[in-house]
């Protein structure tokens, strides 16, 4: 049994940073969507604020997803 606990925790440690990886990257897309949407924004209103609100949208499914990958791995701590 104490394999199977170790296992479990090696993954849970990759998971951290597999899942730390993805988050920088998708902060970065992110980042760049908002400025991209900004300047979208002062030339066509309309088209910037679609990108905006989709950036948005990302950021909040990217925060969720994260939080809920963070409860499990802790709950497998």
């Amino acid at each position: 049994m104490p394999a199977l606990w170790d296992l479990i925790d090696k993954l849970t440690k990759s998971a951290n940073h597999i899942g730390g990886g993805i988050l920088s990257i998708s902060g970065a897309v992110i980042v760049v969507a908002l400025i991209w949407g900004g300047i979208q924004y002062m030339n066509n209103p309309e088209a910037g604020k679609k990108t905006l609100i989709g950036a948005i949208i990302g950021l909040l499914v990217v925060t969720l997803s994260y939080w809920l990958f963070a409860m499990i791995v802790s709950v497998l701590k």
